[in-house]
């Protein structure tokens, strides 16, 4: 089997808490779990051997957080895994940027998560209160 892995961007914001104010309950509103929140998913589905690699220079905002969940994005055992990275937990590089390690195993970086003993799953990547968001660049890697 080939691995896999992708990101989308499939939640931008579409409202601003701002724009709200004059249409409260509006579908807008409901579109999206927060105005001012945009998500990013992706599945994956690796070898043991393996490692998804996602970069991204974090945008200025509020907060930022990454986690890794089943196929429904139900949070895998955070309690004794490394499952989620945000803007206090993350280590960043010299130029701003954030490099992620998704594996099975401990490949020795700072930003790695643990998939728990999971070959596949689900990740999620949100912005809360960003006013761009960055581009993130994923690929797959042998460790």
């Amino acid at each position: 089997m080939t691995p896999t892995a992708t990101l989308t961007n499939n939640h931008p914001p579409t409202t601003r808490q701002s724009d709200l104010k004059n249409t409260p309950n509006s579908r807008e509103e409901s579109e999206t779990p927060h105005p001012d929140t945009s998500y990013n998913y992706g599945y994956f589905d690796l070898g043991p051997d393996e490692a998804w690699i996602i970069e991204f220079e974090p945008p200025e905002c509020e907060y930022w957080n990454i986690q890794l969940g089943n196929h429904w994005l139900e949070s895998l055992d955070f309690e004794y895994y490394q499952t989620n990275l945000n803007h206090h937990t993350a280590a960043v590089e010299d130029d701003g940027s954030v490099r992620v390690v998704v594996a099975r195993q401990d490949p020795g970086h700072p930003n790695w998560l643990d998939t728990a003993g999971h070959a596949r799953g689900g990740l999620a990547l949100r912005w809360v209160g960003a006013d761009n968001e960055p581009e993130v660049r994923c690929r797959v890697e042998e460790l």
